[in-house]
């Protein structure tokens, strides 16, 4: 399982950080309905104002315009560990995505903008409302995000940035900045349900509801009704046709060119031959 904490990779940066934990309360209500005869999906996020504030003070000090993509993994309320999304993880269980993960990246990534440089996003609010707009009968409407973000190297802390009062301060040697930051990528596509009761249906990603701040070469998806991998292009219907029920692994592929990045989904058909 996933666990949901604030994990800074700097250790004296993670004592920092504790300490302003213990301090603040992230109130999170998430409410994710989805019936699959009006699939209905609503989903509400309330934050506590007292993290931002804090977090806020900690970085008022660092020019928050050097960081790449405006987007600091740091600064963000973590709701997931987004290395488990960066495209290069082994596919396992514990990897595959669903609508909860998908939302628990987005949050993270949206609460991570730091400066005005950060695109490809629409409030979390909007994203539902569009989502839901989309429903159709008979067919999967998926959602998908490709982003590249910021976050401190390993050994920032005191190397390449300096801590001092609780609070961060951009350090310079012989006048030249010493940049405390790498990049990293979150790529996610998810249905907004997983599981559908019959063996032929469409699956569809609506290019609205398709998030990013980067560009790739190809992208394909492979839904394991044997026909292999085949490109995917926004707003165009994919037929698919089961000829057994039970959980089909749809995996997607994006060609970048730093290589290739894959994500996948279970994705429950007619009822489980095991749970029988």
């Amino acid at each position: 399982m996933i666990k949901k904490t604030k994990q800074l990779v700097c250790p004296s940066l993670i004592s920092l950080f504790k300490k302003i934990k213990l301090k603040t309360f992230l109130l999170l209500t998430v409410v994710l309905t989805t019936v699959f005869g009006n699939k209905k999906l609503n989903a509400q996020v309330e934050v506590d104002t007292t993290f931002q504030t804090a977090i806020n003070q900690i970085f008022e000090n660092v020019d928050k315009t050097k960081v790449p993509y405006g987007i600091l993994k740091d600064y963000a309320m973590e709701f997931i560990e987004l290395s488990h999304f960066n495209g290069t993880s082994v596919l396992t269980d514990s990897t595959a995505t669903n609508i909860g993960y998908f939302y628990d990246v987005y949050y993270t990534l949206f609460t991570g903008r730091i400066n005005n440089s950060a695109t490809g996003f629409v409030h979390p609010d909007t994203l539902n409302n569009q989502w839901y707009a989309l429903r159709d009968t008979g067919k999967i409407v998926l959602s998908g995000l490709l982003f590249k973000y910021s976050k401190f190297k390993d050994n920032a802390a005191g190397n390449y940035i300096t801590i001092s009062g609780n609070q961060l301060y951009d350090k310079y040697v012989g006048g030249i900045w010493q940049d405390p930051y790498t990049t990293d990528l979150a790529f996610m596509v998810s249905p907004p349900v997983n599981k559908y009761s019959q063996q032929n249906l469409q699956v569809v990603l609506p290019s609205g509801l398709w998030f990013t701040n980067t560009s790739y070469s190809s992208f394909e998806v492979d839904f394991a009704d044997g026909l292999g991998y085949r490109s995917i292009a926004f707003n165009t219907p994919i037929s698919l046709s089961y000829a057994t029920n039970g959980y089909k692994n749809w995996k997607f592929k994006l060609i970048m060119p730093d290589g290739v990045k894959y994500v996948h989904t279970n994705f429950l058909i007619g009822t489980d031959p095991g749970s029988l």
